[in-house]
């Protein structure tokens, strides 16, 4: 299967972007951290990773 545009039959090259600064996530920049679910063991692994979620409310 491949992605197409329905008018044009043209192949799409599709990316994924971080919804609030537009930036492709295969960015370097990018990298997976612990979330809030995650076991303690998974916390002290990515303990080095600054986090601070975009979708809190506060």
């Amino acid at each position: 299967m491949i992605l197409v545009d329905r008018n044009t039959g043209v192949e799409a090259d599709p990316v994924i972007v971080d919804r609030s600064t537009g930036r492709p996530l295969d960015d370097a920049d990018f990298v997976f951290a612990a979330g809030p679910a995650a076991s303690e063991a998974m916390r002290k692994r990515y303990e080095h990773i600054p986090t601070e979620s975009a979708h809190s409310d506060g």
